[in-house]
């Protein structure tokens, strides 16, 4: 019995825990409804056979949304004439309108949002497509991390420049 209860009262401050954690831990994160469109990193992989070829290409895709811009990368993989691998990159811009993507620019063309969140995107995968379309899903990654702006050495700190003694000239 003494055991049973144990693992009851751990159970519920784990609970607690994670509770806690959800609301004071990581600050305000925005909840997604399930299928709504959210930018952010998107993955998928999709392995084609070219019968006139006698092999396969595989394709790894990367795609990234964030701010009306889009950059989807894609490692290709070709398993024939000795083994081929490249990795190819195509940008441009989106709009989103009730979960439809429409693309301008680069190979994509369109993408619906699927229910548990991913994409399911048309276009040409890359430059070893032969010009088809294919469509492919993706699996929703997180969200695009913030880059932080370069910093400078000789930042203007009350009318001064602050100097470092890589800023000194060697002579002086």
């Amino acid at each position: 019995m003494k055991t049973k209860r144990v693992t009851r009262i751990g159970s519920i401050l784990m609970a607690l825990l994670l509770a806690f954690a959800g609301i004071f831990g990581a600050g305000a994160q925005t909840v997604r409804a399930e299928g709504a469109f959210q930018e952010g990193i998107y993955t998928g992989s999709v392995t084609k056979t070219v019968q006139a070829m006698g092999g396969d290409i595989h394709y790894d895709i990367t795609l990234t949304l964030s701010q009306g811009r889009y950059q989807y990368a894609v490692d290709v993989i070709v398993s024939v004439m000795g083994g081929y691998s490249d990795t190819e990159t195509y940008e441009g811009t989106y709009t989103e309108e009730s979960g439809s993507l429409t693309f301008a620019g680069g190979n994509l063309q369109s993408a619906t949002v699927r229910q548990e969140g991913g994409l399911e995107i048309t276009g040409t995968l890359s430059s070893f497509a032969g010009g088809s379309t294919a469509t492919v899903a993706l699996a929703y990654q997180g969200p695009v991390e913030p880059t932080e702006p370069d910093s400078h050495e000789d930042v203007l700190v009350s009318g001064n420049y602050v100097l470092t003694a890589d800023s000194y000239y060697e002579g002086a």
